[in-house]
C-alpha cells in the first residue's frame, strides 16, 4: 500500500487508463474506454481522453496492481511511491 499523498496528476491518469481499459462482463466484454468511443463517438471521446491524459491500454499491456505506477514512474525518471507499513 502507498500513500495517496504523493500521487500526481499522471499517476491518476495511469491509474484511470489501466482500470477503463479492463474489459467488463457487464459492458457485453467491451472497457469503459471502447464504450465511451462507441457513445459519444472517437472524436468527443477522444478529446475528453486526451484532457484527462487517459490512454486505451492493450490486453497485452494491462496490469490492475499497485506496481503499475513503480513502472510508470520509473519512465517518467520519478522514484517510486513510498509504501505504508
Amino acid at each position: 500500500m502507498f500513500s495517496f499523498d504523493e500521487l500526481v496528476p499522471a499517476d491518476m491518469a495511469v491509474l484511470m487508463s489501466h482500470v477503463n481499459s479492463n474489459p467488463r462482463a457487464s459492458l457485453g466484454g467491451k472497457s469503459p474506454i471502447q464504450m465511451l468511443r462507441f457513445v459519444y463517438g472517437d472524436d468527443d471521446a477522444g478529446a475528453l481522453l486526451d484532457a484527462l491524459g487517459i490512454r486505451e491500454i492493450g490486453r497485452d499491456e494491462l496490469m490492475l496492481k499497485p506496481e503499475v505506477l513503480d513502472v510508470e514512474r520509473a519512465k517518467r525518471g520519478e522514484p517510486p511511491l513510498t509504501r505504508l507499513k
